[in-house]
């Protein structure tokens, strides 16, 4: 019985090592870079093609991720392969579904659980973005369209995000 002992000792070592191994390899992929920097790009590109891309009548009609893109790229937006593929699948980079909430009547918002894939509503380390689908209301009280403005041009929309996020100017993440 003796000449068991140290048999009874690796494979305990061994199946200790196993564990240790599969529950390192199962963290890890919640901090995979490249995740956190698709899901970022995906988001990004939505918050830009759904202001800056719009029906005659200022919307972005559709009521899911798959309808919105397919409107998008119908008015001109343009997403990168592997965006199209996260918001049309509705899954962002570690394969986790997003969120779309509508806050408003005006207002909708577009939520990855980031890395840790707890939905903190937007805190911690979630990343969202506000989108628009539906006219916002006129801020002056007017007729739509009626700034009261000294000019009549209407100021150039921003850079369309590039296809590389570290070229990114802002997060997609929302900052407090």
């Amino acid at each position: 019985m003796k000449s068991l002992a140290p048999i009874r000792l690796i494979v305990a070592l061994g199946v200790f090592l196993a564990g240790l191994w599969l529950a390192m390899s199962s963290s890890g992929s919640s901090d995979d870079p490249q995740a956190h920097e698709r899901t970022k790009l995906a988001l990004r590109q939505m918050k830009y093609n759904s202001e800056v891309y719009r029906d005659a009548d200022d919307r972005v009609p559709g009521e899911s991720l798959p309808e919105l893109v397919a409107t998008l790229e119908g008015l001109g937006g343009s997403f990168s392969e592997d965006s199209a593929k996260l918001l049309n699948s509705g899954l962002d980079g570690w394969g986790r579904d997003l969120i779309l909430e509508k806050r408003s009547a005006t207002t909708w918002m577009l939520r990855s659980r980031g890395p840790n894939g707890i939905d903190e509503q937007g805190e911690g380390d979630d990343m969202e973005v506000d989108l628009h689908p539906e006219p916002r209301p006129d801020p002056s009280g007017g007729e739509s369209g009626s700034c009261n403005c000294d000019h009549d041009e209407e100021p150039s929309p921003a850079s369309p995000p590039a296809d590389d996020p570290t070229q990114q100017p802002t997060p997609a993440k929302r900052e407090s």
